[in-house]
């Protein structure tokens, strides 16, 4: 979580939380960006395939266009891959990507026109 809070404060990444219940709710998922960049999404395995990435991809998505932005850029594990493609996002390389955790994956880095 520190990490996070240290993002929000010091890059400027913004976030967008679904919730569940409303104010105080549950946490369903989470979704953080800069300006062209979608940093990382996040969905409760509760939640999964109920739509609640898609919807959170969706404001992402269009908060960063409104920004005047050329493009999105995202990294993508290999079990989200699928997801982001049928997005629009296509992959321009892999990678291994160290996580915010220290945990070492295979990632595939996208982009989308807008």
């Amino acid at each position: 979580m520190d990490r996070y809070i240290w993002a929000m404060n010091f890059v400027g990444e913004r976030y967008l939380l679904a919730e569940v219940d409303g104010e105080g709710g549950n946490l369903a998922g989470f979704v953080s960006w800069r300006p062209g960049l979608v940093v990382g999404l996040y969905i409760h395995p509760g939640w999964a395939g109920r739509g609640v990435a898609s919807a959170l991809m969706e404001r992402t998505e269009a908060a960063i266009v409104a920004d005047d932005d050329n493009g999105i850029l995202l990294s993508a594990s290999a079990i989200a891959r699928s997801f982001y493609e049928k997005r629009g996002y296509r992959v321009s390389r892999r990678r291994d990507w160290k996580t915010r955790g220290g945990l070492v994956v295979e990632a595939f880095d996208m982009e989308k026109p807008v």
